[in-house]
């Protein structure tokens, strides 16, 4: 073999060299992956959420108001028993009217839910007693009678439930919208049922649901505490799945919601420091096999 004919097969292998460090798998592992980064998307303030917001943290609770069978009007009444006795069937407009749709109904001590199907015939409505392990409300939404009692419960730290005001006993946690205190309920029944109220620090609700930077890992503890002072870190792998799975944390008294925008991986993050060098590497074999290419190339002509 020749001189020229060993610079031929020089230059041909490292410019396959070159090539094969640069499509190796080891190199391009990580280059289809996402990446995110994470931000402070909310930052809470657990007074200042309403019962709707906090039912949604919670996985079983509810916010639904009642009203009481007493409160409502006859042919309400008749819808009801229908529908909790059987199926009745709305056909028109009219029919609907008078039905309890929007809240559920407070009867003998049990909370029963409109459910709706639509049939070829119209609309069949029933009445089901359901169990909420659960129920936040806000005085709002409260019937006059509740909030009545209700008020006269805050002051007092009890009160006993009338027919009108029986439904209090379907909440768990209520709200006073005028001043945002919350309270937990209990209800005692013998001959009567008595309501107590005690105010609670709306933390006590919270707290469960967001998790605190000092029980994370360590990595994942250095990322949400940069997100939090607001250093946008850029997360990928299953380090982001976790951070995106409870997105709500704590930190140094502090709740935050976390935000996730798109954004491409670190070529370092992607790659790692062997990739990085195998990159590194693969450029000097190109351009010593182009090099080697050009001499033998010039050397022929």
């Amino acid at each position: 073999m020749g001189q020229i004919e060993k610079k031929e097969v020089v230059a041909v292998a490292l410019l396959a060299l070159g090539i094969l460090l640069f499509a190796n798998p080891a190199y391009t592992h990580g280059q289809g992956g996402s990446a995110a980064s994470v931000q402070v998307g909310e930052d809470i303030d657990p007074d200042s959420l309403a019962p709707q917001t906090l039912s949604q943290m919670n996985p079983d609770a509810e916010f639904l108001p009642v009203i009481e069978y007493e409160v409502l009007d006859e042919d309400a009444q008749s819808i009801f028993d229908t529908g909790r006795e059987g199926i009745y069937v709305i056909e028109t407009e009219q029919d609907a009217e008078g039905a309890v749709l929007e809240r559920a109904v407070f009867y003998e001590g049990e909370t029963y839910l409109a459910q709706t199907e639509e049939t070829p015939d119209g609309i069949n409505l029933q009445y089901s007693s359901v169990d909420i392990e659960t129920n936040i409300v806000g005085t709002n939404v409260m019937t006059e009678g509740q909030a009545e009692a209700f008020g006269n419960a805050t002051t007092d730290g009890e009160v006993t439930l009338a027919d009108r005001s029986r439904g209090l006993a379907a909440y768990d946690y209520v709200r006073d919208d005028g001043d945002a205190t919350y309270y937990e309920t209990a209800t005692e029944t013998n001959n009567e049922t008595v309501l107590t109220v005690s105010e609670i620090d709306v933390r006590e609700l919270v707290d469960p649901y967001f998790e605190d930077t000092d029980d994370m890992p360590d990595e994942r503890r250095e990322i949400v505490v940069s997100a939090i002072e607001g250093d946008d870190p850029i997360v990928t792998g299953e380090t982001l799945n976790e951070i995106q799975q409870n997105p709500l944390v704590r930190h140094e008294g502090g709740y935050y919601q976390l935000g996730f925008a798109e954004a491409s991986e670190p070529i370092t993050d992607a790659l790692g420091p062997l990739n990085f060098a195998g990159m590194a590497l693969g450029i000097l074999f190109v351009g010593a096999g182009g090099y080697m290419a050009r001499r033998v190339y010039l050397e022929k002509t």
